[in-house]
């Protein structure tokens, strides 16, 4: 059936096969395993049948897939689908995600299945007072350069000469974002060192310019949907956070506590090339964006969706002590609703 890539839900260690569809309905997805379903390929729609998934395509066919045996769905460019599967998905608790062509062409659709509670209201009290939302914003940054630092051994890179220095002024900076902003152009400078061979000379986004910065990109987004989850699960507020600017449609929560695992993610993409597993091969430059193929896709998603089975579990644990360290800082009444 074309472009429709599935992969088995497994513990880590251990890489499924890529599964198609053209063929016939693989035992998987009738079954009990669960599996990512990734569709990146045009005219595909996605409809609800009796109330089961239709995959529909004009020249190649349709499949039909049990909800149950789907974690999450991942859909590409020119692929449609409608509301009742949105609904549904939410419903059964599956992640959606919408990975376009370009950086800023990602989406996702989290269920909002958030417990009644007042922590919302605690958040929002202990995120306005000026001093807390500074020692907590210290903390977080604090957590991130020791775990970079932590990456950097791990990747037998040497510890920047200027970063005891740096790190020793993060509590008493007049602005934070400098001196993180500082730690981490040392911190990609190192990894320079690795990945030269693949034209990396440093983090660049938006567009990613190598195969590099395009997977430390993806992940960096994948990562996204599993905080909004998790986050969302314990009634947390994903858009008023401590270190990042709370704006219009900015999940600055997600970003703030992303800071805590973000060289985890970082040092497994890096291992996905110093193990070979991923190289130029496949990555295609266009409008000079550097991207995934098709053949890198299957690669990806394959040991994402591995790594996932363990991060997720890490995430989940973050999402609850962030809840317990507000719901703390509430209790000693060291926050206020109004200065």
């Amino acid at each position: 059936m074309g472009n429709i890539t599935t992969h088995k839900f497994v513990k880590p260690d251990y890489s499924p096969p890529a599964v198609k569809l053209n063929s016939v309905l693989p035992a998987n997805l009738t079954g009990g395993e669960m599996t990512l379903l990734v569709l990146d390929e045009k005219g595909y729609e996605l409809a609800v049948s009796d109330g089961l998934l239709r995959c529909h395509h004009l020249a190649k066919g349709q499949k039909v897939i049990p909800w149950a045996s789907i974690s999450q769905l991942i859909i590409g460019k020119g692929v449609s689908l409608t509301s009742d599967v949105m609904l549904i998905l939410a419903e059964k608790g599956i992640q959606l995600l919408f990975s376009g062509q370009k950086l800023n062409q990602q989406a996702s659709l989290v269920p909002l299945s958030a417990p009644a509670s007042d922590i919302k209201l605690r958040q929002y009290a202990v995120f306005s007072n000026p001093d807390i939302k500074n020692k907590l914003a210290c903390h977080l940054v604090e957590i991130r350069v020791t775990r970079q630092r932590r990456a950097l051994k791990k990747l037998h890179l040497p510890c920047p000469d200027d970063w005891l220095s740096f790190t020793q002024r993060i509590k008493n900076a007049e602005s934070l974002m400098i001196i993180e902003a500082q730690l981490t152009n040392l911190y990609w400078q190192q990894w320079r060192h690795l990945f030269a061979d693949l034209g990396f000379v440093g983090r660049a986004r938006r567009p990613p310019v190598d195969p590099v910065n395009a997977i430390l990109s993806l992940a960096a987004t994948m990562e996204d949907s599993l905080y909004c989850k998790a986050l969302l699960a314990q009634g947390l507020d994903v858009g008023l956070g401590v270190h990042h600017v709370t704006g219009y449609r900015r999940q600055s929560l997600i970003y703030d506590v992303k800071e805590i695992t973000r060289a985890d993610v970082e040092y497994w993409v890096a291992m996905l090339f110093l193990r070979r597993i991923l190289c130029v091969d496949h990555f295609v430059t266009l409008e000079k964006q550097c991207r995934l193929n098709h053949q890198g896709q299957q690669v990806f998603y394959k040991q994402w969706h591995s790594f996932k089975y363990e991060h997720q579990k890490r995430v989940n644990r973050i999402a609850r002590l962030v809840r317990k360290r507000i719901e703390k800082e509430a209790r000693n009444e060291q926050a206020t609703l109004v200065n």
